[in-house]
């Protein structure tokens, strides 16, 4: 999970910096508009705080973290370290962190690049608008400017204003110094609204995460004594039963992230199927691809040495499907020869986990090591 929030983190400042640079370097004059720079500076992060707090208050949210770990460019033992979290509760707010780690070092790589170009360029600030005039501008700008009421050289004033308004009808003893006094409001600005709320909602969130997890570690160690009684082998009728060949049309899911190169070896053991579809845990199901299937069986191929998970009984029992489609789940076993025997400590879980789905089987083609129903 640290090499998520290290790479997330560098994205984000890279983001800010770029996207700054963009905007402070003006027009080929190198004049910047002010205007702009609220909208950049202020009113962007203000929103992005307020949907932050939507997003946590939502029962189920991925939020932005959430979102860029579904992209298949995360190395594989980065997604089980962030799956291992308890789903729901714990999951939600380490997302919820990772989202303002990311968005603060998004505002850390704005104010780095706006600091460069202070000291590296000559930046003018001006104004232009259709509507507005100095005088309609200027009770905002103050009202902004009250977090920083200390600082007198960074409040605005109507005369500034009017000097840099519209900066090509500008006489000439009118200096680029004169327009480059914004930067002390914009410098006030970004780190007033931009940089100072982000890290205190990092904190937050990160103590809040904290939290949750002391809180999953507590449950976690009430159920051990639960956990080491599900090892143990239980009843024959609690155990899902075996099936050892597919004869009908069926839809595969790819639950496990199967390699490209198994799916022949796959396909001459239980047969091509009519469709194939991708899921993983935070995937969300279409009951439009089950509609338009004219598969009788569903078969959902998982990695046999990883244990079940919340996520996939939750998604198993999501799936639209009809009564009379048999539903068959597939553990897989492979290293780089190709498929291998499922051990059988392994597939007597999988018999277990599916026999608390209801009407759900184990699809062992020849891939098991010897374990019989």
């Amino acid at each position: 999970m640290r090499q998520f929030s290290i790479v997330l983190g560098a994205l984000g400042l890279l983001a800010g910096f770029v996207i700054a640079i963009s905007v402070l370097s003006g027009d080929s004059q190198g004049r910047v508009n002010l205007l702009y720079l609220l909208l950049l500076f202020v009113f962007l992060p203000v929103g992005s705080l307020l949907l932050s707090g939507v997003f946590l208050a939502r029962k189920s949210s991925r939020g932005l973290a959430g979102w860029l770990l579904e992209l298949p460019l995360w190395p594989t033992r980065v997604r089980q370290e962030a799956l291992a979290l308890v789903p729901g509760v714990e999951r939600k707010y380490w997302l919820f962190y990772q989202t303002q780690l990311a968005s603060l070092a998004f505002a850390v790589g704005g104010l780095i690049a706006f600091l460069l170009l202070l000291v590296g360029t000559d930046i003018s600030f001006v104004w232009r608008s259709t509507l507005l005039q100095a005088t309609d501008l200027l009770p905002l700008l103050q009202v902004l400017a009250i977090p920083w009421a200390f600082w007198g050289d960074a409040q605005p004033s109507l005369a500034l204003l009017q000097q840099s308004q519209d900066f090509r009808l500008a006489t000439p003893e009118l200096t680029a110094a004169q327009l480059g006094q914004w930067w002390k409001y914009a410098f006030a600005a970004q780190v007033t609204y931009m940089v100072l709320p982000r890290a205190a909602m990092a904190l937050l969130a990160r103590s809040v995460y904290l939290s949750r997890q002391n809180v999953a570690e507590v449950t976690k160690s009430r159920k051990v004594v639960h956990v080491d009684s599900l090892n143990a082998v239980p009843m024959q009728g609690q155990l899902a039963p075996l099936v050892t060949k597919n004869r009908l049309n069926y839809l595969l899911i790819d639950w496990g992230s199967v390699p490209m190169v198994l799916a022949e070896a796959l396909f001459d053991r239980i047969g091509k199927p009519g469709d194939v579809m991708r899921a993983g845990p935070l995937s969300k199901v279409d009951p439009g691809k089950f509609q338009r299937s004219e598969s009788t069986a569903i078969i959902v191929a998982v990695k046999a040495w990883e244990p079940p998970m919340g996520e996939l009984q939750d998604y198993l029992h999501s799936l639209p499907i009809e009564k009379n489609t048999e539903k068959l789940l597939l553990p897989l076993d492979w290293d780089n020869g190709g498929l291998r025997p499922v051990k059988d400590s392994d597939l007597q879980e999988w018999r277990r986990f599916c026999g608390t789905l209801g009407n759900w089987s184990v699809l062992t083609p020849g891939t098991s090591s010897g374990d019989s129903p």
